[in-house]
């Protein structure tokens, strides 16, 4: 890609990195140095500004971690006579007022190892999406220690990653499907919730004026 395409596409950073070469912004002000290395697993060009991302060898380290790290929390014990699974993270959340804020702050790690590794945006948000979910979901008394049978926040975003790392295009575009529809969810009960608030002040307002 020629230099001057990539200086249009990130006109607005301060610098960036393609490949192997560098460019940053001659300033009048002095600019700060920018160490970094070359994004592995990104798209036609790595935006790197005072960061540093994974290698290909750290992606495979961490991936093999993280990989162990989720059956720990959400597949290491199975209940006798049945194929049901849970981990740590299900015991970790029985502990009253702080288990599940517990759960969601290790879970969080596979978030940060994955921005690491230089995943997109979309996955990141699917991925904080599972994370979140299952700390509503374990507020809940009683259901929420089921749903640690049924909702594996950290396995399905270990499995999230593994796909991108695989199929890059094909899981970025699912997630940002997602993302778009759980964007048009929100925006829909936002405007829902603004709606009803609406009718319920005309309704007093005109209960008040008939009085």
């Amino acid at each position: 890609m020629p230099i001057k395409a990539i200086l249009n596409r990130v006109q607005k950073f301060k610098s960036f990195v393609h490949g192997r070469t560098r460019w940053v912004e001659d300033a009048l002000a002095p600019t700060r140095d920018v160490s970094y290395q070359t994004k592995f697993y990104c798209p036609s060009f790595c935006m790197i500004q005072g960061y540093d991302y994974m290698n290909k060898a750290q992606i495979e380290q961490s991936k093999e971690k993280l990989n162990r790290l989720a059956w720990l929390l959400d597949n290491t014990f199975r209940i006798p006579g049945t194929q049901m699974r849970f981990g740590l993270d299900g015991l970790i959340g029985l502990i009253p007022g702080i288990g599940d804020a517990a759960g969601a702050v290790i879970s969080s790690h596979i978030l940060t190892q994955a921005a690491q590794m230089g995943v997109p945006k979309s996955i990141l948000l699917k991925m904080a999406f599972n994370i979140g979910l299952d700390a509503l979901l374990g507020i809940i008394p009683v259901f929420g220690d089921v749903s640690d049978f049924m909702w594996k926040a950290n396995h399905r975003n270990v499995q999230l990653l593994n796909d991108y790392l695989e199929q890059p295009k094909k899981t970025v575009t699912h997630s940002r499907f997602f993302v778009g529809i759980m964007g048009f969810v929100v925006f829909c009960g936002v405007a829902f919730v603004s709606m009803l608030g609406f009718l319920l002040m005309r309704w007093l307002w005109l209960s008040v004026e008939g009085n």
